[in-house]
């Protein structure tokens, strides 16, 4: 039901009952496509294009001669842990190849959290955005995410339970709906909830 939620969040769905709204603004209200520009979406598998690292993650959104631009470029790409960029032939100038052929699936990801950091959106949706990175970048990652807080508002899809330890609310879906609504504490102190279950399957506590 992840791919159904994210649809009807950003609008591409329209509910067949019931309303979804923005505040006290309902959907069928506001002005969609001007909405989705305050949205970033970093998927599993991202999208990588034939070239240079910096413009993988500035994707054209400014000037890439100017100084700010490269230094907005840089902060993103830091607090995304692309520090493997400084280690190839030509940095930020290396071309990434074909749908980054050049480069792992960990760092592709990395290279999109970054993108869409840079972009500073709204809503900032993570759809198993940290899947493919090793413990230590997810562990670095999550700390990042922590201190974006109160900043934008996030909403995180993952399998891996440890990615959403620290989310104000969350969302247990089972066989398409919402089966259980809670923080991590009050959902794992229900040794009866699912949530508790998956937790112990994943060595979570």
């Amino acid at each position: 039901g992840k791919t159904t939620f994210f649809n009807l969040l950003t609008g591409l769905l329209k509910p067949t009952k019931g309303e979804i709204f923005i505040g006290a603004n309902s959907y069928d209200e506001i002005n969609i496509p001007q909405f989705r520009e305050n949205i970033g979406y970093v998927t599993q598998e991202p999208t990588i294009l034939n070239d240079t690292a910096a413009n993988n993650i500035g994707f054209y959104s400014g000037d890439p001669n100017s100084k700010e631009y490269k230094l907005r470029i840089a902060d993103a790409a830091r607090i995304a842990k692309c520090q493997f960029i400084d280690e190839m032939p030509e940095g930020m100038s290396t071309v990434l190849g074909e749908r980054g052929v050049k480069i792992s699936g960990g760092q592709q990801q990395r290279i999109a959290i970054a993108r869409e950091l840079l972009k500073n959106p709204k809503l900032l949706v993570m759809d198993e955005a940290t899947s493919a990175l090793d413990a230590e970048s997810e562990k670095y990652i999550q700390q990042e995410i922590i201190k974006m807080k109160n900043k934008r508002t996030m909403v995180i899809i993952a399998h891996r339970l440890s990615t959403v330890k620290h989310c104000d609310l969350i969302y247990v879906f089972s066989k398409g709906e919402v089966v259980e609504t809670g923080s991590f504490e009050f959902l794992y102190n229900n040794e009866q909830s699912l949530f508790r279950k998956m937790c112990n399957q994943q060595g979570l506590s």
